[in-house]
């Protein structure tokens, strides 16, 4: 996606001119993005999208009273532990 960032012509269809975009964007976000942007760490985790949305579910009912940080972390852990299948290697 570096390109979306560097490519002149596709900077230009999002980032310029853009009224959501106040003035020193370019250099605020995307030139700091460039220079200094690194991966989280859930960008290398194997089916990180499934673990997240187990994860969100018990905080939901937290949230809403129905459980506590302690139980819902206790039934994440056993709902999570099967779905850990690893890492994507940064350098394959």
């Amino acid at each position: 996606m570096t390109k979306w960032y560097t490519d002149p012509s596709l900077v230009a269809k999002w980032a310029e001119n853009n009224p959501a975009h106040p003035a020193g964007f370019k250099d605020a976000m995307m030139n700091n993005l460039l220079k200094n942007g690194v991966p989280s760490g859930p960008y290398y985790m194997k089916n990180f999208s499934k673990i997240n949305a187990i994860t969100f579910s018990e905080i939901d009912a937290v949230m809403l009273g129905k459980k506590t940080a302690a139980e819902a972390m206790k039934e994440v852990e056993a709902k999570v532990q099967p779905e850990i299948q690893g890492r994507y290697d940064v350098n394959p």
